[in-house]
């Protein structure tokens, strides 16, 4: 990786959180924190993705969505995030279809929220997700990278989805002997195509790329009617 990303780009915006996201040390540790998740390289691979060559970018925060609700449904806890994901890549299954029976997650305290950070450059734009959560008694808050762009899925649903996701284009990709590299598909943007209906069905597109190759798959979502299960199915609508 070029490194650019890093070298040129010094987040902003970001105002005093409360003391129940930020833990006992307060804003200089929950900056600390957000800055570390930053710098990892998941996240350079992704800017580079999307913005291709581009020496110069910004980072502005756009706020936090403060977890008011059962946002964390399906998978409770911000540690099973990045575990959920990488065992679900290795995995045969997940394979869309998929009916989810949502869990109830315990009352909200305040101690979980979403950061929203607009990254800007070359006459791009880009959007960053993290989970940020305080679990006392620790020190530090966690913070962790969701995926990239607009989805309006929880946090579980996401990581459930891009196994799905994932595992569809390592099918596709079966059918082309002509790309050969070792590289994992990863999901690097994320759009709402279609905002939820009256019965709640809502549609997204998910890019991903491994390699040269690049895809795109539409993911329908359909809760039940009563909420307790969502409804998950997509297909590849390209391949390139």
């Amino acid at each position: 990786m070029s490194g650019l990303f890093v070298a040129f780009a010094v987040l902003s915006g970001l105002s005093p959180r409360p003391v129940s996201l930020t833990g006992p040390l307060g804003q200089p540790a929950y900056e600390a924190a957000v800055n570390s998740e930053l710098a990892l390289d998941g996240i350079d691979v992704r800017i580079e993705r999307y913005f291709g060559v581009c020496k110069v970018m910004s980072l502005e925060s756009e706020g936090f969505e403060a977890v008011t609700d059962d946002r964390t449904a399906y998978l409770p806890t911000l540690d099973q995030i990045p575990t959920q994901s990488s065992e679900a890549r290795i995995a045969s299954a997940p394979r869309f279809p998929e009916l989810i029976t949502l869990a109830t997650a315990a009352a909200p305290d305040g101690s979980a929220a979403i950061e929203h950070i607009r990254v800007a450059g070359c006459g791009k734009t880009y959007r960053l997700n993290l989970m940020s959560k305080y679990v006392a008694p620790a020190l530090m808050p966690k913070v962790n990278m969701m995926e990239a762009g607009h989805s309006l899925t929880t946090p579980g649903i996401q990581a459930r989805t891009e196994a799905d996701v994932v595992n569809q284009v390592q099918e596709d990709r079966r059918n082309r002997p002509d790309i050969k590299c070792g590289m994992v598909p990863l999901v690097y943007d994320i759009r709402v195509v279609s905002p939820p209906d009256s019965t709640g069905q809502w549609r997204e597109q998910w890019d991903t790329y491994y390699c040269q190759a690049s895809q795109t798959t539409e993911v329908i979502f359909t809760p039940s009617a009563d909420g307790k299960a969502l409804a998950i199915d997509g297909k590849l609508i390209s391949s390139r």
